[in-house]
């Protein structure tokens, strides 16, 4: 590629960012578009396009968004210490500490880390995984599902927290659009497949239906032959209120709880009491009970009395002993009538 065609590829974005860059720092922008085309020289995508398309596409990216010439910069050069033997030593010494920086924890981001406090480092991932994923069509079919579900699951979320709502809107409409082209490619037959199990998920949560149709999706393409697609598809069918009243079990039992120790509360506060007990106390009675009911139950259920346990009425001794005890005592100054 020639120098003259090289400034071509990179004059709209230039262009894009005449209007608020001063020109030291466009001919920055410029250098780090020189160094990665370097860099990638002889390296092409799944498009047929040469790999410098992309990051200048994400550097475009950013630019759009109104970022500043760091990150324009890091853009540019995101993909220059994983896929090129390039030192980062030469990246410190031409572009500084913070642009390094960004790129290699963009990288180590990829590598499986965890996910960096510098925001500015999750939003180059974003733009990264916006570009792809409108390319996304070249790459194979297991690799298009995987990464639109993972776009699903955790860059729209991060790019919601990261107040990018057009971001996230893009990549949600992007992923779920390659899942629908997908399994639209199984034939009629796994369309009405997706389309039961679509209306057979508003037995679900709503937290959890989008998930699943999207994991869904996914299965209904393993099986290779039709006939173990249909018997797929019967399990999942059949097995949706089973799932369903496991899901919304699940969440009761959350609710509950967190509703059991408030009413408690609740209810020693309206009781005036503090640190009262709720059920019978350890070797006495319960809260409102008699001692003698206490022993009657405990007595009850005790093993070797359960086979004895007889009514009161059935002991007129003992009946006669609860009578006596029952019967009110005279008042010290009752006086009987005459």
């Amino acid at each position: 590629m020639t120098e003259q065609s090289q400034h071509r590829l990179a004059e709209p974005l230039l262009a894009q960012l005449s209007g608020r860059f001063s020109q030291e720092e466009l001919d920055r922008v410029r250098h780090a578009f020189e160094v990665a085309d370097r860099w990638h020289e002889g390296q092409w995508r799944k498009s047929g396009d040469r790999y410098i398309t992309h990051p200048l596409a994400v550097a475009e990216a950013a630019a759009t968004m109104g970022l500043d010439c760091t990150i324009v910069c890091a853009a540019l050069l995101h993909d220059v210490l994983e896929d090129t033997d390039c030192d980062p030593g030469l990246l410190r010494a031409e572009f500084g500490e913070e642009v390094v920086q960004l790129v290699e924890q963009h990288t180590a981001l990829r590598d499986g880390a965890a996910v960096p406090d510098d925001d500015r480092v999750i939003t180059l991932k974003l733009l990264d995984r916006l570009h792809n994923m409108r390319t996304i069509e070249y790459l194979d079919t297991g690799k298009q599902l995987s990464r639109s579900r993972q776009t699903l699951e955790l860059f729209v979320p991060q790019a919601r927290r990261l107040r990018l709502p057009l971001v996230a809107d893009e990549l949600q409409e992007l992923a779920r659009h390659r899942i629908e082209v997908l399994a639209g490619e199984g034939g009629g037959e796994m369309t009405a497949t997706l389309c039961a199990l679509r209306l057979g998920s508003f037995l679900l949560p709503a937290a959890a239906r989008l998930r699943y149709l999207e994991e869904w999706a996914a299965e209904l393409r393993t099986p290779a032959d039709r006939r173990s697609r249909r018997r797929f598809a019967w399990q999942l069918i059949s097995g949706l209120p089973r799932l369903s009243l496991m899901l919304h079990r699940r969440q009761w039992d959350n609710r509950y709880t967190q509703i059991v120790p408030r009413a408690a509360a609740s209810r020693l506060a309206s009781s005036g009491r503090k640190g009262a007990p709720l059920g019978p106390r350890v070797g006495g009675p319960a809260v409102g009970t008699t001692g003698t009911a206490d022993r009657v139950d405990s007595d009850a259920d005790s093993p070797g009395k359960r086979g004895q346990r007889r009514s009161h009425r059935d002991h007129p001794a003992t009946g006669a002993r609860r009578s006596r005890q029952m019967a009110p005592r005279p008042s010290r100054h009752y006086a009987p009538s005459r």
